[in-house]
């Protein structure tokens, strides 16, 4: 896949590029970042003002050769956020509308492999959100799409609903061997499901690569609060390794170099580890507020600059003196 479009609106601009040949993709933003309007460019549901789409070396929109494939030659399924099934259809005419074959034993295959054949008749407003996301990624399927594009799949739907319905799309799309794109601004679900990770920020690709890698070393500041890294502070560098983070008010010593271009410091709220005796780099335990949660606790820690530092401890752990990062990240503004 070879992506790099642009578009302009008034008051936003989306300048994407990124190239991946991986299976499982997720794009992580926040809203309003650009991800649903990269995703439309994608299926030719938005024209880009100009660059190019390729996928599969079939180039479905080239500004400077004038190609610009209709959506519905481009063999892309698209999943939009309120799962967009015809209302006056039942889940069986939903799904027989997108086949190209008509034979009643496909529908019902496809029926029972969606465990929809008891849900047949009903119409969308009579199913759950979990069912109408059934019925809509079955309605995709049937399509036989030579890619599927996911937009916030599970906003909609309720945190015991959300974790069901997130089991039952893994199992469903595990013999789908061909492309799945999956927009997200929860990183949890991006990571349960994706294989690359593109984080964007403002209608721009911040990073992309493996995403088990990208949370491990985000690189980026926008892209390390985007995977759930809390506690950033400006760097400011003494030497070659050591540096005093601003809105911390501490010095850190370092065991590598600081990369090139190096502007902020980020550590995980799970990446703290207590500590009786002063260690290095150890903040003093200066409890400012502490919230109790089903399986752990969050602790809010003052620190000299002014800027707290949320860690998050097991229900087990014992309050100590001092706690110590055992890991932090360099990040680039």
């Amino acid at each position: 896949m070879d992506i790099s479009i642009h578009k302009s609106f008034a008051d936003f601009e989306l300048d994407m590029e990124f190239k991946t040949s991986a299976k499982r993709i997720g794009i992580l933003g926040e809203s309003g970042s650009g991800k649903s309007l990269t995703l439309k460019c994608m299926a030719g549901l938005e024209k880009p003002d100009s660059g190019h789409i390729e996928y599969n070396r079939n180039v479905f929109y080239d500004s400077g050769k004038k190609i610009n494939i209709i959506p519905q030659n481009r063999r892309v399924g698209y999943m939009f956020q309120n799962f967009a099934l015809f209302p006056n259809m039942t889940v069986r005419q939903n799904i027989a509308a997108a086949m190209r074959t008509k034979e009643k034993k496909s529908v019902d295959d496809i029926l029972k492999r969606f465990e929809l054949s008891n849900l047949s008749k009903k119409y969308p407003r009579e199913l759950s959100g979990g069912q109408q996301q059934r019925t809509a990624l079955a309605r995709i399927i049937a399509s036989d799409p030579d890619m599927i594009l996911l937009d916030e799949p599970f906003s909609a739907l309720d945190e015991t609903t959300k974790e069901r319905t997130q089991s039952r799309l893994e199992e469903m799309l595990s013999d789908y061997d061909k492309t799945v794109i999956l927009v997200s601004h929860n990183k949890d679900e991006i990571y349960r499901f994706c294989d690359e990770l593109i984080v964007i920020e403002d209608g721009r690709a911040v990073i992309c690569g493996r995403t088990k890698d990208i949370f491990e070393d985000p690189r980026y500041v926008s892209a390390a609060r985007l995977t759930g890294c809390r506690n950033i502070s400006e760097l400011i560098l003494t030497d070659k390794y050591s540096g005093i983070a601003k809105d911390w008010g501490m010095t850190f010593l370092f065991d590598e170099k600081p990369p090139e271009g190096t502007t902020h410091i980020g550590i995980y709220e799970n990446d703290f580890v207590f500590c009786d005796t002063k260690e290095k780099n150890c903040f003093e335990l200066d409890i400012k507020r502490k919230i109790s949660l089903p399986f752990g606790n969050k602790v809010y820690i003052s620190t000299a600059g002014g800027e707290e530092i949320v860690c998050g401890m097991a229900k087990n752990d014992k309050f100590t003196k001092y706690l110590r990062p055992e890991k932090i990240i360099f990040l680039k503004g």
